[in-house]
């Protein structure tokens, strides 16, 4: 099965800032692999991040990049490049590593279910 891991990475000069959800990706990535999926990953903000889990990663795990404008007035443009995107891939299906509620996990899961791929998503949530 091919499977499309969508996730982001905020980093910093001076260290890493929110890397949790692109931790939890990649651990999902490898476990997926190792159990003989072929397996995509598409992270916002990983070239500000790296460390012994991503370095494994790199070997095992294709790396995607899909075009995104943050503007707003290229919000069909985004839905169009996603789309394409998404049908050159071909995933069997996506895997979504926080709550898609804006930019380009939003958008990633729109078109899956467009496409009508089945999108599994992973929340993290924190209660008090």
């Amino acid at each position: 099965m091919k499977i499309l891991i969508v996730t982001y990475c905020f980093g910093m000069d001076r260290g890493p800032a929110m890397i949790g959800t692109y931790k939890r990706g990649l651990r999902i990535a490898m476990e997926l692999t190792e159990r003989g999926h072929e397996v995509a990953m598409f992270c916002t903000g990983r070239q500000f991040y790296h460390d012994d889990l991503t370095r494994r990663a790199e070997r095992v795990v294709q790396f995607v990049e899909f075009p995104f404008s943050v503007a707003a007035s290229d919000a069909s443009r985004n839905r169009s490049a996603f789309l394409e995107s998404l049908v050159a891939l071909g995933p069997d299906q996506v895997v979504v590593c926080e709550s898609p509620l804006a930019g380009t996990l939003l958008e990633t899961v729109l078109c899956a279910v467009e496409l009508v791929i089945p999108v599994v998503l992973v929340d993290n949530a924190y209660y008090s």
